[in-house]
């Protein structure tokens, strides 16, 4: 399964423009998901979910969607250029003040 770091490299290969994957520690995120509007039980899975992948537990490739449609997954790339508009028609992101790598 792709890291962060990777899907802001196949979103900026795809894309064709710079695509970062900005770091924020669980209470910014938690901070941000409430400040747009996101009610508390929602935050907090957002942000155990994030820790999740970020520690790789959820990393594990599996068949279930060959099994499910009868057919290979696609690739990321794939998928993002199929939903381009999707990611092209999107405001820029806020500025957050944390590191961007």
């Amino acid at each position: 399964a792709p890291t962060y770091d990777q899907l802001a490299a196949t979103l900026t290969r795809v894309l064709g423009h710079p695509v970062e994957h900005v770091r924020l520690d669980d209470e910014t995120f938690r901070a941000q998901l409430k400040g747009a509007g996101l009610p508390d039980w929602l935050s907090d899975s957002f942000v155990n979910l994030s820790s999740f992948i970020r520690h790789g537990k959820v990393a594990a490739v599996t068949p279930v969607i060959q099994d499910v449609l009868g057919r290979p997954a696609r690739s990321l790339s794939q998928w993002i250029e199929t939903n381009r508009s999707a990611f092209t028609s999107l405001p820029p992101p806020a500025d957050t003040g944390k590191e961007r790598r």
